[in-house]
């Protein structure tokens, strides 16, 4: 994989979509591209994914892995794959891109080359629409934090469940979504304290005692929450600690971002997309995440 993914959620579903196609079509994976965020999981900071021939880096050497780091691997893949194709004939190595679309891994062409060539992927759309679900629980194993994370993020779900029944993560997404497709799910705290009472009257009919554990790239004004009645514990503010702390909790909702689904798929636990302000929440709006093509 020589692209980088956009952001730490886009980055792993990449790699857990190219991972359960190279397990299940037996070939080997190198991808440095989860470069800055690889220090953060047990396997990847190893370098050691349970005996699969996977790899989070080119070179044995780390200082030859520092030096690329910083160098745009799209302009490298244009070239090679240029000077490739008009030098080299019948070439051991295939360069494919996923041109901004969903590149279905599992066609006839993808996988003969990748069994029998180098192939040089370049792109964050390639998928395996059959096999991520089945090998689910590899990937979530092989994407566990390491210990220091996993212990804080025990540590904070543990406070929030001792005065609750129910306890639901809210991914309050703020900073970059503000201009993101102009600002179309960059949500006011009014907004997320009306959804979250609306997630308390569903709920409260079974529940005594419901909390909520807020998530967000931006301070976060406690006050209005419990200004309305609602129980609110926030984040480690550490963008693991905080992804699986959803992870951790009985619902999850947030606006759409492959951050907080990432979160529903490896706590199995269901989430609720909140599409648009005006959303009138609903108990079957929750689901898990699994792929779906989306």
């Amino acid at each position: 994989m020589v692209k980088r993914l956009g952001q730490l959620g886009n980055r792993l579903f990449t790699f857990a979509h190219v991972i359960a196609n190279s397990i299940e079509n037996g070939y080997s994976v190198i991808n440095p591209n989860l470069d800055q965020y690889a220090s953060y999981f047990e396997c990847s900071s190893t370098n050691n994914f349970n005996g699969y021939p996977i790899s989070v880096r080119l070179f044995k050497s780390t200082l030859f892995n520092k030096v690329t780091l910083p160098l745009d691997k799209k302009i490298i893949f244009n070239l090679a794959s240029s000077f490739t194709n008009t030098f080299i004939k019948n070439s051991s190595i295939k360069f494919i891109t996923d041109q901004d679309n969903d590149y279905e891994m599992n066609s006839p062409h993808f996988i003969e080359n990748a069994k029998n060539k180098t192939v040089i992927a370049h792109g964050w759309l390639f998928r395996d629409k059959k096999n991520f679900n089945k090998h689910a629980d590899t990937l979530r194993k092989l994407f566990k934090p390491i210990e220091l994370h996993r212990t804080n993020v025990n540590n904070l779900i543990h406070t929030c469940r001792k005065e609750c029944e129910i306890l639901i993560g809210v991914h309050m997404r703020k900073g970059d979504y503000a201009t993101f497709r102009g600002g179309e799910y960059y949500y006011d705290t009014t907004t997320y304290v009306s959804k979250l009472l609306n997630i308390k009257e569903l709920l409260e009919s079974r529940y005594n005692k419901i909390s909520f554990l807020i998530c967000s790239n931006e301070p976060v004004d406690v006050e209005a929450f419990t200004t309305k009645g609602l129980t609110v514990h926030l984040g480690t503010n550490h963008f693991i600690e905080d992804l699986y702390s959803l992870a951790e909790c009985d619902y999850i909702i947030g606006p759409p971002s492959s951050y907080s689904t990432w979160a529903s798929f490896y706590g199995n636990k269901p989430i609720c997309i909140l599409r648009n302000k005006e959303q009138l929440i609903k108990l079957e709006d929750f689901e898990v995440y699994l792929y779906k093509g989306y």
